[in-house]
């Protein structure tokens, strides 16, 4: 077998191997009824799906950039509604019970809301369970339907 050697990236891997990628959808079939309830009730609006919390905000001068970016790094929202010009309106999040019964995954969910918040992004959590309608999600975006 060929040697495995060092590459410039600093992993170990034998240069003619095959990669292990595939492709993958970028929602579960859940998030995507809730994807097409969005794009339905928010049609002059775009939906981002799997948006990096690094995408959508920056740290503040005076802040040590790698000590918060770390801490947000892995992070992302479900779903991000912007207005025309991409300005966002809100970061939205699908929670199954995951979500509120596993104390880590609570408290990640608690800390990316607080990133949010911080940022000025309006963070809207709907429960799998209990998925919204059309006429649901109007309601919760009443700055549009004015």
């Amino acid at each position: 077998s060929e040697p495995r050697k060092i590459a410039a990236d600093g992993f170990r891997y034998a240069p003619d191997e095959e990669w292990p990628f595939s492709k993958r959808c970028l929602v579960t079939e859940t998030e995507m009824i809730l994807f097409s309830r969005l794009r339905e009730a928010l049609p002059n609006h775009y939906i981002f799906t799997q948006v990096q919390l690094s995408q959508l905000v920056r740290i503040r001068k005076g802040h040590s950039f790698q000590m918060w970016f770390r801490r947000i790094s892995q992070m992302s929202v479900d779903f991000v509604v912007t207005d025309k010009n991409m300005n966002t309106i809100a970061a939205i999040e699908l929670d199954d019970k995951s979500h509120y019964l596993d104390k880590q995954r609570h408290a990640a969910d608690t800390k990316k809301d607080k990133v949010l918040t911080a940022a000025g992004i309006r963070v809207i959590r709907w429960r799998c369970e209990v998925m919204p309608s059309k006429e649901q999600i109007t309601l919760a975006f009443p700055e549009i339907y004015k």
